[in-house]
């Protein structure tokens, strides 16, 4: 029924953390993956987070719905898969005031990875490829667009 946050008594891992003030939590979540065929899986899910706050001094990061919905299409050419998700955050607040919310955002992300052998994966990795510029945190940087590529090795 509490949540904890921390008392500023020290630093870095010697932190004080406590009670402060009193909450009443609940929720749920459901999702489903699905293969249609050998190559093509589909996958979604949805979360709710209910939270009421028995005090109006400490509101905290909450969004109340979550989302999510991709795809996989595996051996696209070849040895090639892609992957393609979505994700929905709905805004959220930590007092009442408007610089301290997030609003609602969509994320989309794509994978995309070639099986060289039986061992060795190469892959390119596109997060926020619509280019929505949102925070995800309150108080945090603006998500851009970012491109990684990898190469994975199993032993």
């Amino acid at each position: 029924k509490g949540f904890i946050e921390p008392a500023y008594t020290g630093v870095g891992l010697n932190q004080t953390f406590v009670n402060h003030g009193k909450a009443d939590s609940r929720g749920g979540e459901i999702g489903a993956e699905y293969d249609l065929n050998k190559k093509i899986t589909v996958l979604a899910n949805y979360a709710l987070n209910q939270v009421d706050y028995k005090s109006t001094s400490s509101r905290y990061y909450n969004p109340r719905h979550k989302a999510n919905f991709g795809f996989t299409l595996k051996n696209l050419i070849d040895k090639l898969t892609l992957r393609v998700l979505a994700h929905y955050v709905s805004r959220s607040e930590i007092n009442t005031t408007a610089q301290d919310k997030v609003n609602d955002y969509v994320m989309a992300n794509l994978w995309l990875g070639y099986k060289v052998n039986d061992t060795v994966e190469v892959a390119l990795s596109g997060y926020n490829f619509l280019h929505d510029k949102h925070a995800e945190n309150i108080g945090g940087d603006e998500i851009g667009t970012r491109i990684l590529g990898s190469v994975n090795i199993k032993f």
